[in-house]
């Protein structure tokens, strides 16, 4: 064995970037890689069914795992194994309770187990005098029946740092108890979500109270996110402003609840950023429109402010608020350096409703996205882009789905803001519908300059290759993200995401089309991501070619790209090259 395999770091770092398919392999051939390669596979696993199996056959009601668990102690032997991979978990997303569980992602599943079988592993755990998952940093727990805030507070251990809490009306009865549980980590927690769903109506003051002083004890905290009915309590809100290391601060609102209701605990409506909140530079928000007008204009300036990100839920009803929106950031974060906003635009919307930002001489980097927005012309792309020369980070989504888009406009948006923002090093666009009109169309694009990373992303496209390819010849030796995809989160995070039914048709068409082997090796290694769903049939070229499949089977889908490829345009004269 080669003597940098010996080293931890260098073994850790190689497992990493394994295929997680490929660790169980691992773990059995070699004993100096099996504890690596388990690290790996149980740092946060997607199902906790084969670890609870361990333990043994466990009862399905919540009266048997009493009986069973404080009678019929587990089998040394079985806790063990047990132990040896559940100390191994340092994230855990957990759903306890509920039939269906949370929505799940299917790139990120949710276990979801049933309170009577965690309450019975939790207290087989207790029996033995040793937590359930000693190692465990993060956790994000769903809380979705009355029994489930009681088995999870066995999770609650002195170690974690970081904790999601979602919980409804179901399980609210339980939440003082769990609360009272979260006391334990006044020292190690540094990030803290909370989130209400499943009920249109405010919890009670009591739940407030105890979540308020669950808070109050975490002086360590740097991030927190909170749900709208809590910030305003006023008790609640005054325990968070007095947080001296709170840089991050989330508020949500995505129940709907009424900002100035009428219940008791509303204390006179949403609570201002009037006094405290010295440390805090990242605010996040998500709600209605007035939502963000109310919390604003009724704030001091937040001189530590540095990045502000706000969604609304609803239509903003006419430009006139857009604008006081804009002025009431601007008040809020005069030294602000990042912005992101995902708003509904309003039908008489223009481009001169941005003037406000110009007032923000540290903005680097904005990020907009206007849903059910009419595509821009040439000049409001340049009068956009001439608000905000000092930028050097940029990205625009738009959602032009009910108007047909002009191909050039999104093309030659990349070179009008490219020249009036010399600073730009980042640029991104994400445009719902484009059709291209080349081979032969009559627009001239200016190059653009070499050290811009541009992000050109899109959902429903005629052909991406075409739009890719006129990409490269703009951008030349520019580092391109071409994306494809309609879930795009903002900003861009989720830049490397494509749609799967989009991959999927191009992968089926492209199957056994050797020709465009050649042309994927030669793009490869001038553009990053370009083109990535075309890139999925090399492999499977690999194997055709060797299973000896006769090229024939080639689809008429394939004839036509391979006309378009080869026959006369832009893009035929640029493979020929």
């Amino acid at each position: 064995m080669h003597r940098a395999l010996q080293i931890p770091e260098v073994v850790d770092y190689i497992f990493q970037s394994a295929d997680k398919e490929d660790l169980p392999i691992c773990a059995v051939l070699c004993r100096a890689w099996e504890l690596p390669a388990l690290r790996v596979l149980w740092k946060a696993p997607a199902d906790l069914t084969p670890l609870f199996r361990l333990l043994g056959p466990l009862s399905e009601s919540y009266e048997k795992t009493i009986h069973r668990s404080s009678g019929v102690p587990v089998e040394p032997e079985r806790w063990e194994r047990f132990q040896r991979y559940s100390k191994l978990i340092r994230v855990l997303d957990i759903s306890i309770g509920g039939q269906n569980g949370p929505i799940q992602d299917p790139d990120k599943p949710v276990p979801v187990v049933s309170p009577a079988t965690f309450q019975e592993v939790a207290l087989i755990a207790a029996s033995t005098g040793q937590p359930l998952f000693p190692s465990l940093t993060s956790l994000n727990v769903w809380l979705l029946s009355k029994e489930s805030a009681t088995a999870a507070s066995s999770l609650f251990l002195p170690r974690l740092s970081r904790v999601q809490l979602t919980w409804t009306s179901d399980s609210e009865l339980g939440l003082p108890w769990l609360a009272s549980r979260l006391w334990n980590q006044a020292e190690s927690m540094r990030m803290l979500a909370l989130d209400f769903i499943a009920t249109p109506t405010n919890p009670g003051v009591g739940v407030c109270n105890h979540l308020t002083r669950a808070v109050a004890s975490f002086q360590g905290l740097t991030e927190l996110d909170i749900p709208c009915f809590l910030a305003k309590y006023t008790p609640a809100w005054n325990v968070i402003a007095s947080l001296p290391k709170l840089e991050w601060f989330g508020i949500h609102n995505r129940m709907g609840f009424a900002i100035k209701g009428a219940e008791p605990e509303d204390q006179g409506g949403l609570c201002s950023f009037n006094g405290g909140f010295q440390s805090i530079t990242h605010l996040v928000g998500e709600g209605a429109p007035d939502l963000a007008l109310t919390l604003f204009q009724r704030s001091s300036p937040l001189p530590t402010l540095r990045s502000l990100q706000f969604r609304t839920q609803e239509p903003m009803s006419n430009n006139k608020e857009f604008s006081l929106l804009l002025e009431a950031i601007v008040a809020l974060a005069p030294n602000l350096e990042e912005l992101c906003l995902t708003i509904e635009a309003p039908d008489d919307f223009t481009v001169e409703d941005f003037e406000a930002l110009t007032k923000l001489k540290s903005l680097r980097g904005l990020w907009i996205r206007l849903e059910r927005m009419l595509p821009w012309t040439d000049e409001e792309y340049r009068s956009f882009a001439s608000t905000m020369p000092r930028l050097t980070r940029l990205y625009l989504a738009m959602d032009p789905s009910y108007c047909p888009s002009h191909p050039e406009s999104t093309l030659l948006a990349l070179s009008y803001i490219t020249s009036t923002c010399p600073d730009l090093k980042e640029l991104g666009i994400f445009v719902n519908a484009l059709a291209p009109a080349f081979p032969g169309h009559d627009t001239t694009f200016e190059p653009l300059p070499p050290d811009i990373t541009i992000n050109f992303g899109f959902s429903l496209i005629s052909d991406p290759l075409l739009v890719a390819m006129e990409l490269y010849r703009m951008c030349g030796q520019n580092h391109i993200l071409v994306t494809a995809g309609s879930g795009y989160a903002f900003p861009l995070a989720n830049i490397e995401a494509r749609d799967q039914e989009f991959t999927d048709t191009y992968a089926e068409r492209l199957n056994y089309w050797d020709d465009v082997r050649e042309m994927l090796e030669r793009l490869q290694p001038l553009v990053a991501t370009l083109l990535r769903p075309l890139a999925i049939p090399l492999q499977q070229l690999d194997a055709h070619a060797k299973n000896g499949a006769p090229l024939h089977e080639a689809s008429e889908n394939i004839e036509s790209l391979l006309s378009v490829l080869h026959g006369p345009g832009a893009l035929g004269s640029i493979l020929r090259q």
